[in-house]
């Protein structure tokens, strides 16, 4: 038996198709066509078809090279089936919190909020302002404003059955199509261990496999959440756009974007636009800072001495600029600046757009209009 990973989840019903049943005992006398057929009744659970799976990976290269075929149209069904679901499950759930949230919200909430929100913002931009201070009374006013402003997945799918249920079913078609493409490549590697089994595998396309799904399924429900954050229609719009800017950032940039723009709204505060020209403009004076050696807003590299010359020479304009070294993530690259007086103004201040660029352990930051 060929080595495999298997979800211990069985393939959904959603994708019926039609089979003779036979039992299990009978697999050694059917044909390779027979055997397919079993493979493709879906309405059996994936268990139950995996006897006639590895009785087809058995048979030779002409019987895996069946199996395959029919795994990757099985895939495609669930690929789409899968697409299908999410899309209409997330706007439903981002409805759902946003109604969730908006109402636990009384008048004597909102009255709260900006209360804590007055309070953090006096201290952030006070002349005195020190990592004390940050500690001792934003910390506390930022943790109740996450509290009474946010929601958490399960409890917005813990209020609804029926979004646990689109859950529940959009996360099973994901896992579905990893465990036929498991089979799948059961089915390539008995092909690749004979000369005419190898040509064969140039006529399998392979399975839709749903790359990072099911981490990015999660992912767009926690992006929910934080959309549901209350705030204005521009910042609302601002969320969204960025979110078309993920390719463009490697996965740290992406989260330390929306970290601080989390922390932004959460006070009242408009939400950045992400800024590509700044973001290379940072990625560069990251990885200078690495190369050459240095710990500075001030670049010994000729033409990128300023904050102001490198965001020019990408075409764009910055108006401050936080540095940053030692952190792994995101996340860890803003809370070292919350905690620093200067660049814990720099991240609150009047700006529009944004720039987060990452260099090995280095990171630049700059604010822009």
């Amino acid at each position: 038996m060929l080595a495999r990973f298997i979800l211990p989840l069985a393939l959904t019903s959603a994708l019926l198709g039609s089979a003779p049943e036979r039992p299990d005992d009978d697999l050694t006398e059917m044909t390779v066509s027979g055997l397919v057929g079993v493979v493709r009744n879906t309405r059996k659970d994936v268990v139950d078809r995996e006897p006639a799976m590895e009785e087809l990976l058995g048979r030779g290269y002409e019987a895996a090279f069946a199996l395959g075929r029919e795994l990757e149209k099985q895939s495609q069904r669930i690929v789409a089936k899968f697409e299908k679901s999410r899309d209409k499950f997330i706007p439903d759930f981002e409805k759902a919190a946003l109604q969730g949230i908006s109402v636990s919200l009384d008048r004597k909430a909102w009255a709260r909020i900006e209360e804590l929100r007055k309070t953090s913002l006096g201290v952030s931009r006070g002349k005195a302002l020190t990592e004390s201070a940050i500690r001792q009374t934003c910390d506390p006013a930022m943790n109740e404003l996450a509290g009474m402003l946010g929601a958490t997945v399960q409890g917005v799918l813990d209020n609804d059955e029926d979004l646990t249920e689109a859950h529940q079913t959009t996360r099973s078609l994901a896992q579905d199509a990893w465990i036929l493409r498991d089979w799948w490549d059961d089915a390539v590697a008995v092909l690749a261990e004979t000369e005419r089994g190898e040509k064969l595998i140039k006529r399998l396309s392979g399975p839709d496999a749903l790359e990072g799904s099911l981490d990015g399924l999660e992912l767009q429900l926690t992006q929910a959440i934080e959309r549901a954050t209350p705030m204005s229609d521009a910042s609302r719009a601002t969320f969204k756009s960025n979110e078309q800017t993920r390719l463009e950032l490697t996965p740290e940039e992406y989260l330390g974007n929306r970290r601080l723009n989390l922390i932004r709204v959460r006070l009242g505060l408009r939400a950045l636009r992400t800024d590509i020209k700044l973001t290379r403009a940072c990625r560069g004076h990251s990885k200078d800072m690495a190369v050459h050696g240095f710990f500075s807003h001030t670049s010994p590299v000729p033409g990128k001495e300023t904050p102001w010359k490198r965001a020019a020479l990408e075409g764009g304009s910055a108006g401050a600029e936080n540095i940053a070294a030692g952190q792994r993530s995101g996340h860890g690259a803003i809370s070292a600046w919350w905690y620093s007086p200067g660049h814990h103004r720099n991240m609150l201040a009047n700006h529009g757009s944004q720039g987060l660029g990452r260099y090995q352990s280095h990171w630049t930051q700059l604010f822009g209009g």
